[in-house]
């Protein structure tokens, strides 16, 4: 569970084992510090990767119960300030390789599902678990790395929504999709360019797979920043750090399976 910041930004700090501060020392006063979204990749000031545990970049706001991530420009604040909004997204599929529309069974469309955390306002306001259907995918097999990349988009859909309330200034904010997934992160900030760059071919000459889903995830973004002010980035995490996400997508295919076993297939 992440912390919710309501008192002091010194909430979190001393998290590393060995540190040992006497009194509240702001790792970000030193004027040697850079942040942000760099080729879509999430960058984090060394200062903060320094002196915080990774669980503690990640904060929960008192007044939206939104998450974001702990900024180096605001972190004597005592509140969050939102300049990067978080999205944790996860895919599951129970059915790896099934195609749905060639199989035509509705329960196998359902065996692979997304989830999508925005905060902790409750499910359907800022938490969603969707199954993976036909519509959502047509024609195609259901696979856990499009299953990742179709979180990826639906949180791209998710984030572009108002937020509860406003940012500290008027300076571009930054929308971050969270992933457990290095095939989802380093596809869109390393291999996505590349592609690009050679005519949309792997290194051997061959079509990258789902480059479908990777380009249309990448066209998302750049419509959702074309009529915002924010740009997106990734930020790759350890799964346990993505839980909830993961949760969701799982309790998807859970229902599809226990449909299965029920006899409804």
């Amino acid at each position: 569970m992440y912390s919710i910041v309501h008192s002091s930004a010194s909430e979190g700090v001393n998290a590393r084992a060995g540190d040992n501060y006497g009194a509240y020392y702001d790792p970000c006063s030193s004027p040697y510090r850079s942040e942000g979204v760099v080729g879509r990749k999430m960058i984090f000031c060394e200062a903060l990767t320094t002196h915080y545990a990774l669980e503690d970049l990640i904060q929960v706001c008192e007044g939206c119960l939104q998450y974001s991530a702990r900024c180096c420009t605001h972190n004597h604040e005592d509140r969050a300030c939102h300049h990067y909004r978080l999205i944790f997204t996860d895919g599951a599929c129970s059915g790896n390789g099934w195609e749905g529309s060639a199989a035509g069974d509705f329960i196998l469309q359902m065996m692979s599902s997304i989830g999508v955390v925005l905060g902790q306002r409750g499910p359907g306001i800022d938490s969603f678990s969707l199954a993976i259907t036909e519509a959502m995918d047509p024609g195609q097999r259901r696979t856990s790395q499009r299953a990742e990349l179709l979180a990826a988009i639906e949180g791209v859909r998710r984030s572009a929504v108002g937020d509860v309330h406003p940012f500290y200034g008027n300076a571009p904010q930054a929308r971050i999709i969270v992933s457990d997934s290095e095939y989802v992160v380093r596809g869109m900030t390393e291999w996505l360019p590349q592609w690009k760059r050679n005519g949309f071919r792997t290194a051997i000459g061959g079509t990258p797979a789902n480059l479908d889903l990777f380009l249309l995830l990448d066209r998302k973004i750049e419509q959702s920043e074309a009529g915002n002010n924010f740009k997106f980035g990734f930020w790759h995490v350890p799964r346990h750090l993505n839980h909830e996400a993961d949760r969701l997508a799982k309790a998807g295919a859970a229902a599809a399976r226990e449909m299965m076993a029920r006899g409804f297939a």
